[in-house]
């Protein structure tokens, strides 16, 4: 069980001010209810008023006096570094005792309206670098300017603009992919924070976002590893339930044999590049959009090449080509020889001419909508096929535009449709989900998540 602590600096209003108004301290002992006090004062004066509050909590039954720890040490009341030194020890000394006793850390409740302004502010530092843990800051308004003694206590927002800004930062970086950025943000985060969430999470969420820039890179391998790490990390956490589920998801797809199959395409590893394509046109990548359509592209007709005729498109064995398939190569090129090897562009002239089902539904079939113009498939594709070699013979400097890149997302929809036979299946159980992370995460530091699409 929790044990709710007040600390608070004794001030020339307690327990009582002017004209018998309370003080605050006795204010927030009324209002907070808590199970110990701790009364700090610096000088023969302040020492003197702490006995008269905790006087006045047992005479009321307000806390047992035996729970009221009266903590005075002479010193400079308008001096920082001797009252943070002071505080700072009293908080250790009283978490220490707490934690062995109860076997859990206690909740503080500290109080900024009493004592000089270099003691209020003592506190609220307290509170910044993470002393008080998730505990309250408390202001409480002299009686006078108020109707109830309700309206007299609120707790101070202890909200610093420096972690506040790097949160903002790092949700913009998830979010544009520059999961080497959000690493940077994610360490400063870890030494400034002074919210207990944010730090004992920082660990297993970088190796999240370190297994997330090996996952877009297809270095699935080392993916599945700082996954794991990750899962190690959180496994026997109950707070992390969430997280821990969604984690799990990921492993599970990262696992699939296939994926890791780098000697040859595989349903799964072209799906991942087919589903990459959207990421990057989100990130206005529009160039790395139309380079993972054209890879997509390349790997699909390899794949159904081999899967559908049982050919190698880089090493053609020509004399098992079949009948049909060496009649279309031989329309396509004007010549009886059948190469070696064929380049996409052969292969995709091949796959129209034979015209199977599933190319014509991609080639003819298929209407691609940009900007107002229609245009087939067949065509859609040539017209991309065509601005990706410009842009490689411009050394990438020729700019892809947006609709463009959202072409190549359309036809990159329609091959995977009609091309991969686990197509249903696959963007069923397609766990890449970065919001749904960093919705998750938000939520678990506090912050209500934003609307966003990965």
């Amino acid at each position: 069980m929790t044990t709710n602590v007040l600390i608070t600096f004794v001030g020339s209003r307690d327990p009582f001010g002017d004209h018998g108004a309370e003080g605050s301290v006795i204010t927030l002992v009324r209002e907070l209810h808590p199970d110990e006090v701790i009364l700090l004062s610096v000088d023969e004066k302040g020492r003197h008023q702490a006995e008269e509050t905790k006087e006045w909590m047992t005479a009321n039954d307000w806390v047992p006096a035996t729970k009221i720890y009266l903590e005075h040490v002479e010193g400079d009341p308008i001096d920082y570094h001797f009252l943070l030194g002071m505080t700072h020890t009293v908080i250790q000394r009283h978490r220490f005792r707490i934690e062995q006793a109860t076997g859990s850390l206690p909740t503080w409740y500290a109080n900024h309206s009493s004592g000089t302004p270099q003691m209020k502010t003592t506190l609220i530092l307290m509170k910044s670098i993470g002393e008080l843990g998730d505990g309250e800051v408390y202001q409480v308004i002299d009686p006078q300017y108020v109707d109830s003694s309700h309206k007299r206590v609120s707790p101070v927002a202890v909200t610093f603009l420096r972690e506040g800004a790097l949160r903002e930062k790092l949700w913009a970086l998830w979010d544009g992919g520059d999961y080497g950025g959000a690493i940077t943000v994610l360490n400063e985060l870890r030494t400034l924070s002074v919210h207990r969430e944010v730090k004992e999470s920082i660990e297993w969420v970088l190796y999240v976002v370190q297994g997330y820039r090996f996952w877009e890179l297809g270095l699935f391998g080392q993916a599945i590893d700082k996954m794991k790490q990750a899962h190690r990390i959180i496994k026997e956490e109950k707070s992390f339930q969430s997280l821990k589920n969604w984690v799990n998801q990921q492993l599970q797809w990262l696992s699939q044999p296939d994926l890791q199959q780098y000697d040859y395409e595989t349903e799964i590893n072209l799906f991942e590049l087919y589903r990459s394509i959207p990421r990057y046109i989100q990130r206005e990548r529009y160039t790395d959009a139309l380079s993972r359509f054209y890879r997509f592209l390349e790997g699909s007709v390899k794949y159904d090449f081999r899967l559908q005729y049982g050919v190698n498109l880089q090493d053609v064995k020509p004399q098992s080509v079949r009948p049909e398939i060496r009649e279309a190569i031989q329309q396509v090129t004007g010549k009886e020889r059948i190469p070696n090897q064929l380049e996409l562009y052969l292969a995709l002239r091949v796959l129209r001419q034979m015209a199977p089902e599933r190319w014509s539904a991609v080639f003819t079939d298929t209407w691609i909508s940009v900007g107002g113009d229609m245009t087939n498939g067949w065509d859609a594709i040539d017209s991309l096929r065509k601005l990706r070699n410009h842009s490689l013979a411009a050394h990438g400097m020729l700019p892809v535009k947006r609709d463009e890149a959202e072409k190549a997302k359309q036809v990159a929809s329609r091959i995977a449709q009609h091309i991969l036979t686990r197509y249903v299946e696959l963007q069923a159980s397609y766990p890449f989900g970065l919001c749904t992370f960093r919705d998750n995460l938000q939520q678990y530091w506090g912050e209500s998540p934003h609307v966003g699409s990965s």
